[in-house]
């Protein structure tokens, strides 16, 4: 019944549009059931490459976000994420140039651990997430298709696998630093008003999350080829 609710539940997310995907985070680590965790998030994707007609310029994507996200554990395997901030994106070159003002943003997101292994230090998890992001053209900057004032989306949607690893010989109380290093493949779409504009949809993410020993943790993301996003974060946890 839990992995049937899990797939509904992602299938709602993945039809949401008008929506900017957030760092993925460490698959497999869930904070527990009944526990909720804060995190502050920077997310900056200065390339990602789109799906243009035969015959225009290339054209890509870069965006700026600050992010916070509050997470619970529904149960000891299933985390619910919810995300609240502000971001602006750009398109360039192309004919319709867009370079929006900042806007809100708002996300949901599910994480989910269905694998360990135990003598290797391995937790493996999946992540499906979707961020909501818009905002007003930036006066001045448009280009010819840019109009002052018009309201702009993005969306990319993600569904992400991946592993971290877990340091063995941590002393149980003891406030000792801690590197969690993870990492996986990630599969994402994009559309930009609607529009359907993804050129690459598979990638690859890296990162750690350092605990400092009590309820704070801090993290840093990489994600390429498909696109070249680099995120920080710092969490407390309770």
């Amino acid at each position: 019944m839990k992995q049937v609710l899990i797939a509904i539940t992602s299938a709602i997310l993945f039809v949401q549009a008008s929506a900017y995907a957030a760092p993925i985070g460490i698959p497999g680590a869930t904070v527990g059931t009944n526990n909720s965790m804060i995190t502050a998030e920077v997310n900056l994707l200065s390339d990602r490459d789109l799906n243009v007609d035969p015959g225009d310029p290339a054209e890509e994507v870069e965006t700026t976000q600050l992010i916070l996200k509050g997470e619970v554990g529904l149960n000891k395997r299933v985390d619910l994420n919810v995300r609240f901030g502000f971001g602006t994106f750009e398109v360039t070159p192309g004919v319709n140039q867009i370079n929006t003002d900042r806007g809100p943003l708002f996300g949901v997101g599910l994480k989910a651990t269905w694998a360990e292994l135990p003598d290797a230090n391995v937790k493996i998890g999946t992540v499906v997430q979707t961020l909501r992001m818009r905002g007003e053209q930036d006066g001045g900057t448009g280009g010819p298709g840019g109009v002052d004032g018009q309201r702009h989306s993005f969306t990319e949607y993600d569904l992400a696998i991946g592993a971290y690893y877990t340091p063995p010989g941590r002393t149980p109380g003891k406030k000792e630093l801690v590197l969690l290093p993870y990492g996986g493949l990630v599969w994402s779409g994009v559309d930009i008003n609607g529009n359907a504009r993804e050129d690459d949809t598979f990638g690859i993410f890296i990162g750690t999350v350092v605990k400092t020993g009590g309820k704070v943790q801090y993290g840093v993301e990489l994600r390429i080829p498909d696109q070249t996003a680099l995120s920080f974060s710092a969490s407390y946890r309770f």
